[in-house]
């Protein structure tokens, strides 16, 4: 919890002197001189390309790295940038930056003709996310983009399912698996088990993320 009355020396103007660190003591004319200095001293030009360099945060990394809401908004631009939005657009969108994608999903991004910059096809990058089982959802590591992806498309027809009952919609993924802490396992289609679980409540996704975003 932040302190009553603190601003963190970003929000201030004027000098900036460090008291702990490689540079404590030093007085810089401002914090991002400051900043500027300390991405130097690591090998990098400045604070802004180090903020842009790509940033791996893999399935060991724990929930509270993956669901970071900065990693989870860079994951949706990813995923608006697949639909076809330019990394601009999908930034705004996503309510993020070009330099935050390019930091959390750099990996996943190359450059195209000209200058615009183009998403792979596909990545292996995980994000925690409700998964449908037979007891129930559960926000549990989902691995890759096809992964998301496919378990995206079911929560949909899953809706459509609970909403207007025609088991048709849940028939695209029978037998379909994703990839779930390094397993495949089945999605769950059976029309009679998730009206059960629907009727319970027991089978949540209004938030896919664990954050409530999607990509």
């Amino acid at each position: 919890m932040a302190r009553k009355g603190y601003v963190h020396p970003s929000r201030r103007s004027g000098p900036y002197s460090p008291s702990r660190g490689a540079f404590a003591g030093q007085t810089f004319q401002s914090y991002r001189a400051y900043q500027n200095a300390h991405a130097r001293a690591k090998g990098f030009g400045s604070a802004a390309k180090r903020l842009a360099m790509p940033q791996r945060v893999g399935a060991k990394a724990g929930m509270k790295a993956l669901t970071r809401p900065s990693r989870v908004r860079a994951l949706d631009a990813l995923s608006r940038m697949r639909r076809g939005a330019s990394i601009g657009t999908a930034a705004r969108e996503s309510e993020t930056t070009v330099a935050t994608i390019k930091r959390y999903v750099g990996n996943a991004l190359r450059k195209g003709n000209g200058r615009r910059i183009l998403p792979s096809h596909s990545d292996r990058m995980a994000a925690y996310m409700e998964v449908p089982t037979t007891a129930g959802s559960k926000f549990m590591l989902v691995i890759g983009s096809r992964s998301r992806i496919l378990l995206n498309q079911f929560w949909m027809a899953a809706r459509d399912f609970r909403d207007w009952g025609f088991p048709e919609f849940l028939a695209p993924f029978e037998g379909k698996t994703i990839n779930v802490e390094g397993i495949e396992i089945p999605l769950v289609t059976d029309p009679h088990i998730l009206t059960r679980l629907f009727k319970e409540g027991r089978m949540q996704f209004e938030s896919l993320y664990a954050k409530g975003l999607v990509a």
